[in-house]
């Protein structure tokens, strides 16, 4: 009881800005369960406050998911990455969008491209694995898409 008294009043010091962001955190977006706990460490010294509960602090402060100033200068330096997504994701859709639901949940790269494209909207930031995979499904679907496209040309055609 003590020990967690003395480091109360030593988060409370040496926190004082993560103490607030955080509430401020809490206050202003949906419920997020670590946040919580980091905030309720801070806040009442509980257990010991390591430099990696720190760095994920810091880390959730600076993320834009948090800040909606963050957000919009976020969204424009995403925006290329957006579109190519999307890009990505109507040339799947047209190419596997009508075939039956055991085929898209296990064979297509819609799913994969949905997630990319949700995981952008919602954490503005896109890893380069990410953007590897994309080109690759790119690559995989565009001579797919020619030839649908052919056919349907064709098809019009007639």
């Amino acid at each position: 009881m003590k020990n967690r008294l003395k480091r109360k009043t030593e988060y409370a010091k040496k926190y004082a800005k993560e103490i607030k962001e955080l509430l401020r955190i809490i206050e202003t977006t949906e419920k997020n369960q670590f946040i919580l706990d980091m905030y309720n460490v801070l806040n009442s010294g509980s257990r010991v406050f390591t430099e990696k509960m720190h760095n994920s602090v810091l880390k959730i402060i600076n993320s834009p998911q948090y800040d909606s100033v963050k957000q919009i200068e976020a969204k424009k330096v995403i925006e290329p990455y957006v579109e190519k997504v999307n890009k990505i994701w109507d040339m799947v859709n047209f190419c596997d969008g009508d075939k039956h639901e055991y085929y898209i949940a296990n064979f297509s790269a819609l799913p994969f491209v949905e997630s990319v494209k949700k995981h952008l909207e919602t954490r503005f930031t896109i890893s380069k694995k990410q953007m590897e995979s994309l080109n690759k499904v790119y690559k995989k679907y565009k001579s797919r898409y020619e030839k649908k496209m052919k056919i349907i040309k064709k098809d019009d055609m007639e």
